[in-house]
């Protein structure tokens, strides 16, 4: 597997990090949810693409 532009990164924690502000506002409970789903598939994509 290989790993993202750094830039295009950022790009999509960015996209996160506003889609979860967003769902703050309307209902609490989905924020936390797409936040804990968003960090730990971020975390599994460094673990997976990391070199060896």
């Amino acid at each position: 597997m290989e790993k993202l532009n750094s830039k295009t990164e950022e790009i999509i924690l960015v996209i996160l990090a506003l889609l979860v502000l967003s769902f703050s506002m309307f209902n609490p409970t989905v924020s936390v949810i797409l936040a804990i789903s968003g960090l730990i598939i971020v975390f599994l994509y460094n673990y997976l693409t990391r070199k060896k």
